[in-house]
C-alpha cells in the first residue's frame, strides 16, 4: 500500500494521425512505440534484446497491439520484431464490460413490477439516467449498481440477524458480544462469512480428472505422447483403465443429463449478490492499486464471461492470467501484476486505471485542439499534445485563485443513503428476497442461471489446454 500510493508521473509522447482499427496504421503506432523501449536499436545487424516494456489499452487495442506483432515476428532485429512490448488489456474497460454482462442477465425492462429486480430498483429509486445499455451512461449504472448491491447487503442482514427492519435490534441469539471491541470484530467477521458462504458462493464442479493433464498430450501412466487430445484420452481409458466417460463403459460415471431448470426469486437474489459483491471487490482493488487482487478475480471474470457468452473478454482474461502465471519471466510478471492502476494525488485510496487515465488525457488534448477549428498540421497537434496537460493545470490554477466555479469535470460521488434505505426497506420487508421458495418467481427470468453452473467442466479445461498451447507459440508473449 506504501508504494501503491506514490504519486505516478506522467510523460507524454504525443498523438499520431493513426487509426488502431487498421492492422498497418497500427503497426506504426507500435513502431513509434518502440523507439522509447530502452534497448531499441536502429541498427540492421544489432541482435541485442530490448527490455519489455507494458504496452496496455482496451481489448481492440490489445487484439492489433497482437496481430502487428505477430505481422512484424519474421523481421531480422528483435527491435524490427517489437519484442520491446508486451501488450497488456487494461481494468476501465474490463469493468464497463463485467457491468454489461451483469446487465445481460438481470436487467429486463418487462420486469418493473417485480420487487428485487434491477429494473424495479431503477423505478422505484426514480434513477432515470440509468439506460438499458451501461455503455451508453457507464457512471450513472456504475452508482446504480453501488445502491443495489449496498441495499442487497443490508436486506441480507436483515434477514440474517432476525430483524424486523432497520430501526429494530437483532434477536437475543444474535445479539453478540456488546462492550468488547475485539470479540464483536470477531463476531461480526465470523457472521459475514456465514452470510457469504450461504448467499453469494456459487456452487461450481470441479474439473474433471479424466481430460488430458499436459500440453505435450503425453500419457500420465507410460508417457506415450499423442497428437490429438481425444486419442490420448481413448488410450488412457481402454489401455490404462482410467475413469472417462466417453471411452470407458466400466468407470461408473455417467456425463451430466442436461433438466430443465426454472428459477426463483431467491435464484435472481444470489446471483445479482455475487456479481454485485464481485464488482465492488473489483473496483476497491483498482483504487487500492492491488494488483495480485485484480489478477485474483481475473480468474473470477474470465468464467463469467465464458458462461456469460463473452468469449472474447474470456479469451483475454485467460491470457492475462497466464501471462503473470507462466508466460513472463518473474521479473516481468511482477511489473505486469502491479503496473495496471495510476495515482495523481499521492494518497491511498486513490488509484485509477492506466486506461481511464488516458481517456482524461484524451479529453483535454481535445478540448484544445478543436479551438483550431480542424486547421491543424502535424506540428499544430505534436505541440497541442505535449502541452496540453500543462496548460489545463495552469488554467484551473489561475480559475482557483480567481475565484471562477466552473464544472470540474469529476465524477463526484453523491449521498447515496436514502435511496439505499428505500431499496433495503422494500427488499426486506415487502420483497423477502433472500426467503427460498422455489414457488416465487420473477416472470421476467423463468430459467435464470448462474453462468458458472451452467458451464460444462469438460470443455472448460479443454479450452484452457487448447489457449494454452496457442499461448506458448505466439510472438507477442
Amino acid at each position: 500500500m506504501k508504494e501503491m500510493r506514490q504519486k505516478t508521473e506522467r510523460i507524454n509522447l504525443g498523438v499520431l494521425e493513426k487509426n488502431e482499427q487498421y492492422n498497418d496504421q497500427m503497426t506504426d503506432i507500435c513502431e513509434f512505440i518502440h523507439k522509447f523501449v530502452p534497448g531499441h536499436s536502429e541498427e540492421e545487424n544489432c541482435a541485442q534484446e530490448p527490455q519489455k516494456v507494458l504496452s496496455g489499452g482496451d481489448y481492440l487495442t490489445y487484439e492489433r497491439h497482437k496481430q502487428a506483432k505477430n505481422c512484424k515476428s519474421n523481421c531480422r532485429t528483435p527491435s524490427k520484431q517489437l519484442k520491446g512490448l508486451v501488450p497488456k488489456i487494461e481494468e476501465f474497460h474490463n469493468q464497463a464490460e463485467f457491468l454489461k454482462l451483469i446487465w445481460s442477465l438481470l436487467y429486463d425492462t418487462s420486469s418493473s413490477n417485480s420487487i428485487g429486480t434491477l429494473y424495479a430498483a431503477r423505478n422505484k429509486m426514480n434513477s432515470r439516467n440509468v439506460p438499458s445499455d451501461p455503455h451508453d451512461n457507464f457512471y450513472a449504472s456504475s452508482e446504480f449498481m453501488d445502491k443495489v448491491t449496498t441495499a442487497y447487503i443490508i436486506a441480507g442482514g436483515l434477514h440474517h440477524f432476525k430483524m424486523e427492519n432497520l430501526h429494530s435490534k437483532p434477536k437475543p441469539d444474535y445479539a453478540g458480544p456488546v462492550g468488547d471491541h475485539d470479540a464483536m470484530k470477531e463476531y461480526i467477521m465470523e457472521h459475514a462469512h456465514q452470510f457469504v458462504e450461504n448467499h453469494a458462493v456459487p456452487h461450481v464442479q470441479n474439473l474433471p480428472d479424466y481430460g488430458i493433464q499436459s500440453n505435450d498430450i503425453k500419457c500420465r501412466y507410460c508417457d506415450k505422447e499423442y497428437r490429438r487430445p481425444m486419442s490420448l484420452r481413448k488410450h488412457e481409458a481402454r489401455i490404462h483403465g482410467h475413469p472417462d466417460p466417453q471411452f470407458n463403459q466400466q468407470s461408473g460415471i455417467s456425463p451430466p443429463v442436461k433438466t430443465s431448470y426454472k428459477s426463483s426469486v431467491y435464484d435472481y437474489t444470489k446471483l445479482c449478490l455475487t456479481l454485485g459483491l464481485l464488482r465492488l471487490n473489483h473496483n476497491d482493488a483498482i483504487r487500492f492499486g492491488d494488483g495480485e487482487r485484480l489478477l485474483r478475480l481475473a480468474k473470477f471474470f474470465c468464467l463469467y464471461y465464458k458462461g456469460g457468452k463473452c468469449p472474447k473478454y474470456a479469451f483475454a482474461l485467460l491470457e492475462t492470467t497466464a501471462q503473470a502465471q507462466c508466460l513472463l519471466s518473474e521479473r516481468q510478471a511482477e511489473r505486469f501484476v502491479w503496473n495496471r492502476t495510476v495515482n495523481h494525488q499521492g494518497k491511498i485510496d486513490t488509484n485509477h486505471p492506466n486506461d481511464l487515465d488516458l481517456e482524461h488525457c484524451n479529453k483535454v488534448f481535445k478540448e484544445d485542439v478543436h479551438t483550431y477549428r480542424g486547421k491543424y498540421t502535424e506540428k499544430t497537434i505534436l505541440r497541442v499534445s505535449r502541452s496540453a496537460l500543462a496548460t489545463d493545470g495552469i488554467c484551473k490554477k489561475f480559475d482557483n485563485v480567481s475565484s471562477v466555479r466552473q464544472c470540474s469535470g469529476k465524477h463526484k460521488k453523491t449521498d447515496m443513503a436514502d435511496d439505499i434505505q428505500l431499496l433495503a426497506e422494500q427488499l426486506h420487508s415487502i420483497g423477502n428476497v433472500f426467503d427460498i421458495d422455489d414457488s416465487r418467481v420473477h416472470d421476467s427470468f423463468p430459467n435464470l442461471k448462474d453462468p458458472l453452473a451452467s458451464l460444462n467442466m469438460e470443455d472448460i479445461q479443454t479450452w484452457i489446454s487448447g489457449s494454452l498451447k496457442k499461448f506458448s507459440s505466439k510472438h507477442y508473449v
